[in-house]
């Protein structure tokens, strides 16, 4: 008795393994494909740069015997612009004609009631002359390439994102059935704007002697091209650059070639510039600055404006006064301020700033001799600090 319950348990568990492998046959039988972007993420760096989004067909199948496929792109017209659709390899290096095309390739970029503005892909694989398919797909490539135009970049800190989904999808086998499928998301984010920098070139400049001279510059940093359509036409620069009258003594200021680059006259001058040195009762002393691009004379119109990044103007300084050991180096900071970026409606351009520093270092003293006293021949000897100093 106990033999046979053992071999008739050994047939339960024979048959519940075959009904296992079944089930797992069935399973791998009904895997799902997997429409796609090839990236998770898309980026843009400038307003009419061009970018590709593909979308691809994985973990197809043999045995699912897929004949056509089709897909939606809903894209944000303010973003971007659909310009070209160009198809991927994945149908028709399964032809089933004997000659090109091996595929007929729909596509149409419009604007749907219910999609809105959309790129539409549908891809058919041609059968053979007997209105039969022998060929199907399997594997994992692109079926198309969508080339997309940037329009619009955000003013920091402001930040956009458009989703990238796949909508109104369809996978279709032989017999017009559908292939059960999933999808998966994307999402594109053009760069923000960057706001320029005003900035005194040298962090810090060390000095080692009174009488010495140095040039510190004043420069712009990042204007970038894209700020025209945010209003950023620069046409005028204005700044202080506060320092301590104590330590420093301002000589020259030299206007630099910046903005006299994106000339507006014909023939120069192509800006104007005004500086003086002041002691103002309210940012001390300080080396005001202000810079015009000049507009054709004729119109009085801009059409020429600055990018990029350049030197507004250089200033040169004298050290006038030192101390000397064991007192430790004395600084001044060299500090941007009353600053003014001036588009051609005369409105201010948001910008960040960037100050510097100057110090001097003290001067070393040596007696001999050591004991002094009255009358007695001294010699007194000077070391110049080292320089420069880290």
């Amino acid at each position: 008795m106990k033999k046979q319950l053992g071999s008739l348990i050994l047939i339960e568990l024979f048959v519940a393994s075959i009904a296992l492998s079944g089930s797992m046959m069935l399973a791998k039988a009904q895997h799902e494909p997997i429409m796609y972007f090839d990236k998770a993420h898309y980026t843009a760096q400038e307003v009419g740069e061009e970018f590709n989004v593909t979308v691809g067909l994985a973990d197809v199948e043999t045995s699912q015997r897929m004949v056509g496929v089709q897909f939606r792109v809903p894209y944000d017209a303010d973003l971007v612009e659909g310009l070209n659709v160009y198809e991927g390899g994945l149908l028709k290096q399964f032809n089933n004609s004997a000659s090109p095309p091996y595929t007929f390739f729909m596509v149409s970029i419009n604007t749907d009631p219910i999609y809105g503005p959309n790129v539409l892909v549908g891809i058919q694989l041609l059968p053979n002359e007997n209105g039969e398919w022998s060929n199907f797909p399997t594997g994992n490539e692109a079926l198309a390439t969508i080339t997309f135009k940037t329009l619009y970049r955000p003013m920091e800190p402001a930040t956009v994102t458009m989703s990238l989904t796949l909508e109104d999808t369809l996978i279709t086998d032989d017999n017009i059935d559908e292939i059960p499928h999933k999808t998966l998301t994307a999402s594109y984010e053009p760069a923000p704007i960057i706001r320029p920098t005003l900035a005194v070139s040298s962090a810090t400049y060390t000095a080692s002697m009174i009488g010495e001279t140095f040039n510190t510059s004043v420069t712009i940093n990042n204007l970038d091209t894209d700020a025209l359509i945010h209003g950023q036409r620069l046409v005028g620069v204005k700044f202080r650059v506060q320092y301590d009258s104590t330590l420093l003594k301002p000589l020259k200021f030299y206007e630099g070639s910046f903005l006299a680059q994106f000339n507006n006259t014909a023939s120069p001058p192509y800006t104007f510039t005004i500086s003086s040195f002041d002691d103002d009762p309210i940012f001390g002393s300080n080396v005001l600055v202000g810079i015009l691009l000049l507009p054709p004379v004729d119109t009085g119109v801009w059409t020429n404006f600055p990018f990029g990044s350049g030197t507004l103007g250089t200033i040169s300084f004298e050290a006038i006064a030192q101390p000397g050991k064991p007192q430790s180096s004395v600084t001044s900071a060299l500090t941007l301020t009353d600053t003014q970026l001036i588009n051609d409606d005369l409105d201010d351009i948001l910008h960040r700033t960037q100050s510097g520093q100057y110090q001097i270092l003290p001067l070393s003293f040596t007696v001999e001799p050591a004991d002094v006293f009255a009358q007695q021949h001294v010699v007194m000897t000077t070391e110049l600090p080292a320089y420069p100093i880290a």
